[in-house]
């Protein structure tokens, strides 16, 4: 078993090597299982020891016992094949790598490996903290391989200085082929898991919405393309209709209509159900930025229509995308001043929404039929159950009681306490009892909104449970429960709602989305956020399209002004013949180094009367020491001379200089052989 290291690996060069190591891995730590992480702190102390000389190699056995354990525990936490196993894996093993890492080849691949595991975190965001957090790593990544190929022993922040700066000097270059060369859709589809979903699903039992509530996580980003929507109570944001209760709970049933296509594909023609629609205009668009979730569905105002390829619209008037959604994607839509559906609707569709659970809730029932006994018209029993709300004293809580099976009967007569859902579902079955179609509507309400860069935001804890009542000759209703139990929820949002009970994200003690209160603070997270925003939109978010119209402008402007075209072409005849004349210079000085270390050496074997050796390097197979000793049987009495030759050449072949000599190691080289043509005249 080896267990010496590498003499050529210096010790600065381990220290820089783990560090950046340590970076690359920190970026994942939120995504890390907690014994994972031990697992890495026990390998990166056991090599710190291994540095300063404390601790030898751990064993054979030692390392294989970790790589079973290790391994068996990805597969008992995760459980299925997933990219977010796949990683965790990967770094287990990039963990691992840290304790029998010997030699410097060893040493090239960790590193090669660390850039890896770093570009890895885009998987499961792109957000700009991340990037300038990867871009950190990748510093301190080639700091190392700088420190393993640099006989200077350079200070920290030059060493970093020096590897910014190789970095620095790419920029130009990136901007160039980001901003002009083509851009092309990804051609491959990763499933992410875990770390992308909206936290809503397609189906919802009581309380479910609630645990969102603990959650600041960003769902998706809007910006008005003209007028901007003043009340945040009216910005009900889409998600999916859930049709099928069990008496309990509330999901989706499979999208169908008569005509067998589930979507009306944007640009691929109009179904006839979209006949039984009224739209109004002018129409009001907008443009969404969504987070990657991992579905289909995406988030838009009530009866908007979709408008751009790949976004489709259902007949539940739910906006679909072609692919499950595992990256940020922008899309566009249009809102109408008015939209009627389906004033009429189909015999399959009312069955649909009129269907009863076979799990009854009688107490439910008997409500239903008496205040539908009490009405004249469907809206006036909509009216009534809402008056049951206000006038019987529900309470709006994030914290309500748990329910049995027959969870309406529960709520509606005992606990009385509840989440948007609870309301939500309730009156949807009342109506349904009542024989009046509806249904459940689960997405977000309102947003946070910044004046300054014009856009909106929304996470977690807004979303949002509705009821959509069908009338006849007015279609699919609104209707929004919460609104009668707690007004506050739709005009001020979910803090200001559950404020009496503390309750708004209670779990997440370090968001700073608990003390909009505090002014500087939220000043400032506004400004990240509004960063974060600029950072999606121009650059995450620069596509074909957006490329295609940078490509347009300046074709127009070359159109407009020949003058342009005449600037860029002075711009390239003076930079490219500067280009050239640097190329040329740097391959002169590389090579002017080279020759003047290879002339040393041929001159030594000249002296030696070495015969027939033709190789640029003749001191591959000698050992250099050896043969200036031999130099000195020849010329005795230049011993001390020769000696002080074999030393320099160790010293600038193999040893570390000071950043004063690496600068002038020409100029050394060039003494040198001056001093050896001197002892060979004598």
């Amino acid at each position: 078993m080896k267990s010496v290291l590498d003499a050529s690996l210096t010790l600065s060069a381990l220290r820089w090597m783990l560090l950046a190591q340590l970076s690359s891995l920190l970026i994942h730590v939120p995504r890390m299982p907690w014994w994972l992480i031990a697992v890495l702190v026990i390998c990166i102390g056991w090599r710190w020891q291994v540095i300063q000389g404390r601790w030898r190699f751990p064993t054979k056995p030692v390392k294989t016992l970790l790589a079973i354990v290790g391994m068996a525990a990805i597969v008992f936490t995760f459980r299925k094949v997933s990219v977010e196993a796949a990683v965790n894996f990967l770094i287990l093993a990039y963990g691992l790598k840290l304790i029998e890492l010997y030699s410097r080849r060893d040493a090239y691949i960790s590193l090669f490996l660390s850039f890896l595991v770093t570009g890895l975190s885009f998987l499961f965001g792109t957000e700009m903290l991340s990037a300038a957090f990867v871009l950190t790593s990748c510093v301190f990544i080639t700091s190392a391989l700088i420190a393993m190929h640099s006989r200077i022993v350079f200070k920290p922040l030059q060493l970093v200085k020096q590897a910014g700066l190789y970095w620095l000097s790419a920029v130009p270059l990136m901007i160039i082929f980001f901003v002009f060369f083509p851009r092309m859709s990804p051609f491959w589809s990763i499933d992410v898991g875990q770390s992308a979903k909206t936290g809503i699903s397609d189906q919802i039992n009581p309380g479910d919405i609630a645990k969102l509530s603990q959650s600041d996580e960003l769902v998706f980003r809007v910006r008005f393309l003209d007028d901007v929507p003043t009340n945040p109570g009216s910005l009900y944001w889409r998600a999916i209709v859930l049709d099928e209760s069990d008496g309990r709970g509330w999901k989706s049933n499979k999208p169908v209509n008569y005509s067998g296509n589930p979507v009306d594909w944007y640009g691929k023609g109009v179904s006839p159900w979209q006949e039984n629609i009224q739209r109004t205009e002018p129409n009001y668009p907008y443009e969404v930025i969504l987070e990657p979730s991992n579905q289909q569905w995406l988030f838009s105002l009530d009866g908007s229509i979709p408008e751009q390829p790949n976004v489709g619209l259902t007949q539940d008037f739910t906006l679909f995308y072609d692919k499950p959604i595992r990256q940020t994607l922008r899309y566009s839509a249009s809102l109408p001043s008015r939209v009627i559906r389906e004033v009429d609707l189909y015999r399959w569709r009312l069955n649909r929404e009129l269907q009863l659970p076979k799990n009854e809730n009688p107490q439910t029932k008997a409500l239903s039929l008496k205040l539908k006994d009490e009405s004249t018209s469907p809206k006036e029993f909509v009216d009534k159950a809402l008056a049951f709300f206000i006038d019987n004293g529900f309470r709006y809580t994030l914290k309500p009681p748990v329910l049995g099976q027959k969870a309406n009967d529960e709520f509606l007569f005992e606990t009385q306490r509840g989440f948007c859902a609870h309301y939500a579902g309730a009156l949807a079955l009342m109506s349904r009892y009542a024989g009046i179609p509806a249904r459940v509507v689960v997405g977000y309400l309102g947003g946070e909104w910044n004046a300054q860069a014009g856009y909106l935001s929304v996470r977690q804890y807004d979303a949002h449970a509705w009821t959509e009542v069908w009338f006849p000759k007015q279609g699919w209703v609104l209707i929004d429960p919460t609104s009668v139990v707690a007004p506050e929820r739709l005009e001020q949002g979910l803090a200001e709602a559950v404020k009496d009970e503390g309750s708004f994200l209670e779990d997440s003690f370090f968001s700073p989305h608990r003390y909009k209160a505090v002014k500087w603070l939220n000043n400032a997270r506004q400004l990240i956020d509004e960063i974060n925003y600029q950072w999606s939109l121009n650059v995450v978010g620069y596509d074909v399209k957006k490329q295609a119209g940078i490509w347009s402008e300046l074709i127009a402007s070359w159109g407009r002004s020949a003058w342009l075209m005449v600037g860029l072409s002075i711009v390239v005849a003076i930079a490219v013949p500067f280009l050239i004349w640097g190329v040329i210079l740097l391959y002169v000085r590389m090579k002017q180094k080279k020759s003047l270390q290879v002339k040393f050496e041929m001159l030594l074997f000249r002296m030696l009367k070495v015969e027939g050796r033709q190789t640029s390097s003749p001191l591959d197979y000698l050992p250099p020491r050896k043969l200036f000793d031999v130099l000195k049987t020849i010329y005795p009495e230049e011993g001390e001379q020769i000696s002080w030759l074999s030393s320099r050449y160790e010293e600038l072949c193999y040893g570390s200089l000071t950043e004063e000599n690496e600068k002038n190691k020409s100029k050394q080289w060039q003494f040198m052989l001056k001093r050896l043509k001197q002892l060979k005249a004598k």
